[in-house]
């Protein structure tokens, strides 16, 4: 007998933790895998074919090629109106997944938690006091953290939207028996960002067309869409010409920071003072000058955390 995928993803979903309406108090537990920021970047598509089943996009993940993507791209480049909305729905979504402690839990067990850019950004705000830039608090430091309240509000009934809101607690701590129990229980979010085959999406895919309202309520459902804002996350597919650059998003990146570096050099005097402010190995030449909570490339930076500390300093 065969796998029923839909029993599959449906178990898949549970493993993701769902905030409440009102406040919830969770810890955010440490960066793990030897990763340097508590949750991971992953795209998704979400609603594919006949299971409504959420997908890892190997485009952006992987800078492989995607069915639904180019699904997506080919809708878009008719032009229309009514095909650039259907071609909404085959664009990847951003979102972060960190694991979390749910501190009304008896047992406190580690579980994974997936948000939207909105809600990422009130995390990172809470790594800094509000009166004291130079002071960096990390909240996550499970010998002396803090709790992390989230506030969630259902607006979808009147306004269309859910709004989240998050801010620190109470310090918290874990002894030392239990920060080994939950540490080692913690869900792998590596395999979280694993892509399936050009082979396995496009016949997930195929299976079935998309259907809004269910593709809506499955997002709903996993506090993908967690705020207006989450919108900007859609983004429409390159023309024909830049194919094979969107294809190459992550190689990009990489070849503008490179560039960027090999600039760098030209103000030696300037060398002792990016000394002091510690400028991790490997980091962009623009760490700690530049920062935009708006702009992508910082969002998905791994160095993002220190460089708005640096950059925040600065500007005192």
């Amino acid at each position: 007998m065969a796998v029923d995928r839909r029993a599959i993803d449906e178990e898949r979903r549970s493993k993701f933790w769902k905030p409440e309406e009102g406040k919830n108090f969770i810890f955010l537990l440490p960066p793990t895998e030897g990763r340097r920021k508590p949750w991971i970047e992953i795209y998704m598509h979400y609603g594919v074919g006949l299971n409504n089943a959420s997908v890892v996009c190997p485009a952006k993940m992987e800078n492989k090629r995607c069915p639904i993507c180019e699904k997506g791209r080919s809708l878009y480049e008719k032009g229309t109106e009514e095909s650039k909305k259907l071609a909404r729905q085959y664009f990847p979504k951003l979102v972060y997944v960190a694991a979390i402690v749910d501190l009304r839990d008896p047992d406190l067990r580690p579980q994974l938690w997936r948000f939207g850019k909105t809600v990422k950004r009130y995390l990172v705000d809470c790594f800094y006091d509000d009166e004291d830039p130079d002071k960096f608090i990390d909240y996550t430091d499970m010998d002396n953290g803090y709790k992390v309240i989230l506030t969630r509000v259902d607006k979808s009934a009147t306004e269309n939207y859910i709004d989240y809101s998050a801010k620190l607690g109470k310090p918290y701590s874990f002894d030392k028996k239990k920060q080994r129990e939950i540490l080692s229980n913690i869900p792998s979010l590596s395999e979280l960002a694993k892509c399936l085959s050009y082979k396995e999406i496009y016949e997930l895919l195929t299976a079935s067309e998309y259907i809004d309202e269910e593709d809506e309520e499955f997002a709903s459902d996993d506090n993908v869409v967690t705020n207006r804002l989450e919108e900007e996350e859609e983004e429409p597919p390159a023309p024909k010409k830049e194919e094979e650059d969107d294809l190459n998003y992550d190689t990009e990146e990489e070849e503008v920071e490179e560039e960027e570096e090999e600039e760098a050099p030209k103000p030696v005097k300037k060398s002792k003072k990016t000394k002091k402010t510690l400028i991790p190995a490997g980091a962009p030449s623009c760490f700690g000058r530049e920062y935009d909570p708006d702009d992508d490339e910082c969002l998905e930076c791994e160095y993002e955390i220190e460089c708005h500390k640096t950059f925040s300093r600065k500007r005192v």
